[in-house]
């Protein structure tokens, strides 16, 4: 059997703002909504998130913010409390 070891989604930063983008396409489709970018302040929470719940945490918080989202930027207000307060952001490398 066939072992892949995938490092966790923090240590792969460069991912994160693809997988955003897909999922921001995605969400948009499925939900008929026109989200179009993301504030810088919530581009830095995502990138310094530990996302401990991997690729399947960043999915289900996008569900999210397309549901919640008023307008065609997602801001600090569309984030979920935890992550616009800050918590589970690394300090480290």
């Amino acid at each position: 059997m066939l072992r892949y070891d995938i490092p966790e989604l923090y240590r792969r930063k460069g991912d994160i703002p693809l997988l955003m983008e897909y999922f921001r396409k995605h969400y948009n489709k499925k939900f008929h909504k026109q989200i179009m970018a993301y504030s810088s302040e919530v581009q830095d929470i995502f990138l310094a998130y530990n996302w401990p719940g991997n690729v399947r945490e960043l999915r289900n918080v996008m569900e999210r913010v397309a549901l919640l989202a008023a307008g065609r930027e997602v801001t600090l207000a569309d984030l979920p409390p935890a992550l616009s307060a800050g918590e589970g952001v690394r300090s480290g490398p």
